[in-house]
């Protein structure tokens, strides 16, 4: 009966079991159908016999819509007043309002862009601050030859990239980015600029542009550049407008003007025709810089250029002037030549609104490769020479360190009244004297002449607990690249110490007490350090602490480490703690101190050593415990055994 009982009882649990997971597994088949008429968009009538259609019609109706691109460009197209001819789009002004940064694309929809016949003036709004035009490897057309006004008085344009722009049909630049104020960048590289003729003010007012762009330009057939930089404040440089050639020029009236951040105008590969100075006003106000005040500033520009009648034009050879400087070699000479070398030869100079002009043949010596202060390095027997000073008495170096280089003023490079002093040092025997921090190592003293470098001694120093760092003079370390004179400074001083750096090792004291309930922290100390012992004695319950041993002597406060190890490689030792038993009995008198020769007793100060530490012995456990508690111990254990069989048994009896 009562296995039948078990097995209603099973039956039952099977039953609610099963009762339980037939409706999850039903209701989780009807939310994937439901799910799947959601992922298609489409509601299933159970009762329809067209539902499987319906699916598979949707689905491949999903496929189809996937293939089919959006289009993209349609929005773009939507910026622009635009007309489409011959499958090119035809673009005539740019009239989203909101939009401040221009991007016009080479393509779009598939077809090429061109810059339509539309008003150049109006093309871009007033306010854009940035434009990019085409790719350089898919440029955007022109229909027109000219770009005059472009981008006229657009005061908020700070940048501009128009290398994807082809202007290969232009003609005419004519004021393309004039009062562009704020203008700061501008990418014009890689134009094909053959046909162009006019560049007058196309770069005028531009006063905030740093970065100007244009290498590949054909200026060859330009033939007018009518105030082309004027104003052109923040340029420093002529960058890739050096590299032109203006073979055709025939007017540059004020081209450079106001031109003022400009030092150096390299025109040696302009190729403009000899006789360009030749007619009235063509070269005028060049390179004129106007003052705060109205008048021409006095401002020193240098000038290189081949042409004779570009510089008559400018400055008639009666009113040019051979600049300095004069070279005083005080007893010294260059090359044989005595005081006073005078001016350098082939230079010509001009103070006033055109600037000052060195002839070519003498820029590679003058200008670029070699400094004035470097262009010659008289000699005088007995002395060095300290370089070229400002005054007699050579106190005031000509060359001054700016940035980490050597910086000329223009003003002063060219300066006609420059006088340069050569200045001078005795070459005489100097004395290095080397300190070594160790009284049974001296070093024999070096003599040497101001230049000499090699200042070191070949020895290598050792001290033992020490690592040598090297020589060090007012405390910076010096290798054998450095001269006397260099530490040194004055001629005054007849001799340097060089002193021996070191740095102390640190090496470890550790402490064995015999009980690994008592320990002592390590300490850290030096090779000449003593006083190595805890500030605190152990303590241990029924037991006298006797001192510390090392290597089985005993240990006073007044030893280094360094006597106690002996070998600066060893970079740690251990000290055992000593121990005697306390008399219990009650007798006169104490137990004897506890040696390595009894077992029993706590520990013994016997070392071993190795190469790198020095340890003791560990200290034998001393006794504990007490055979008659072990016996209780087990009288317990088996009491407790026998009355838990007794319980045990009551219990089955009872069932």
């Amino acid at each position: 009966m009562k296995k039948k009982h078990k097995l209603g009882v099973i039956g039952l649990v099977a039953v609610l079991a099963a009762s339980m997971i037939m409706p999850s597994v039903y209701a989780f088949e009807t939310a994937t159908v439901n799910e799947k008429d959601k992922v298609q968009g489409i509601a299933v009538d159970a009762d329809s016999t067209n539902a499987e259609n319906i699916i598979e019609e949707a689905e491949i109706e999903q496929e189809v819509s996937k293939q089919v691109p959006e289009n993209k460009d349609a929005s773009e197209l939507a910026n622009w007043k635009y007309s489409e001819k011959d499958g090119k789009i035809y673009l005539e002004q740019y009239i989203n309002t909101t939009n401040k940064d221009i991007v016009v694309p080479s393509t779009i929809d598939g077809k090429d862009v061109v810059l339509g016949s539309g008003s150049l003036s109006t093309f871009f709004p007033a306010d854009v601050t940035s434009i990019k035009i085409g790719e350089p490897d898919k440029k955007v057309t022109m229909q027109g030859s000219s770009l005059s006004g472009l981008f006229k008085g657009k005061a908020s344009l700070q940048s501009a990239d128009l290398s994807g722009l082809d202007v290969s049909k232009v003609s005419s630049l004519y004021e393309t980015f004039l009062n562009c104020k704020n203008l700061k960048s501008l990418n014009l590289n890689g134009w094909n600029t053959s046909k162009i003729k006019d560049i007058d003010y196309v770069f005028k007012n531009c006063s905030s542009l740093t970065e100007l762009h244009v290498s590949g330009w054909d200026t060859s057939n330009v033939t007018s550049a009518e105030e082309a930089f004027y104003g052109c404040a923040s340029l420093e440089e002529l960058g890739d407008v050096k590299e032109w050639n203006l073979s055709s020029l025939s007017w540059a009236y004020s081209m450079f003007r106001n031109c003022r951040n400009i030092q150096v105008f390299d025109l040696r590969k302009w190729n403009m025709p000899q006789d360009i100075g030749d007619t009235e006003r063509a070269t005028w106000y060049m390179f004129m810089i106007i003052g705060e005040d109205g008048t021409d500033d006095d401002v020193n520009t240098l000038v290189l250029s081949d042409n004779e009648s570009l510089r008559q034009s400018l400055c008639s050879s009666e009113d040019r002037v051979r600049p300095g400087p004069v070279y005083h070699l005080n007893g010294g000479e260059v090359d044989g030549q005595t005081p006073g070398l005078g001016a350098v030869p082939g230079a010509i100079k001009y103070y006033g609104t055109s600037g000052i002009f060195v002839k070519s043949d003498v820029f590679q010596d003058f200008v670029t490769n070699q400094t004035i202060s470097d262009r010659y390095t008289p000699v005088k027997e007995g002395y060095i020479f300290t370089g070229w000073y400002l005054d007699e008495q050579c106190t005031q170096p000509f060359l001054t360190e700016e940035n980490g280089k050597e910086q000329i003023d223009m003003t002063t490079k060219y300066a006609v009244n420059l006088n340069l002093y050569a200045g001078w040092k005795q070459n005489k025997d100097y004395t290095v004297s080397y300190d070594t921090g160790l009284a049974d190592i001296q070093i024999p003293d070096k003599i040497v002449k101001w230049n000499d470098t090699n200042l070191l001694p070949v020895d290598h120093l050792e001290k033992e607990g020490y690592t040598f760092d090297g020589w060090e003079f007012n405390g910076t370390i010096v290798d054998n690249t450095v001269s006397y004179g260099t530490l040194a400074a004055s001629e005054l001083l007849n001799g340097i110490t060089l002193k021996a750096k070191w740095t102390a090792r640190t090496y470890n004291v550790k402490y064995d007490t015999g009980f690994a309930d008592i320990v002592v922290a390590d300490k850290t100390v030096k090779w000449e350090d003593s006083d190595l012992l805890p500030a605190d004695n152990p303590v241990k319950e029924g037991y006298l602490f006797k001192g510390w041993a090392f290597n089985g002597q005993a240990v006073d406060g007044a030893m280094t480490y360094g006597s106690l190890a002996a070998d600066d490689t060893i970079t740690s030792i251990t000290f055992v703690a000593q121990w005697e038993k306390e008399d219990t009995t009650g007798s006169e008198g104490s137990q004897p101190p506890v040696n390595p020769d009894k077992p029993e007793t706590p520990g013994s100060g016997n070392m071993n050593m190795d190469s790198n530490s020095s340890t003791g012995n560990s200290i034998s456990n001393a006794k504990t415990g007490d055979e008659t508690n072990i016996a209780l111990l087990a009288v317990l254990v088996i009491c407790s055994a026998a009355g838990m069989g007794v319980f045990f048994k009551k219990k089955k009896k009872d069932r």
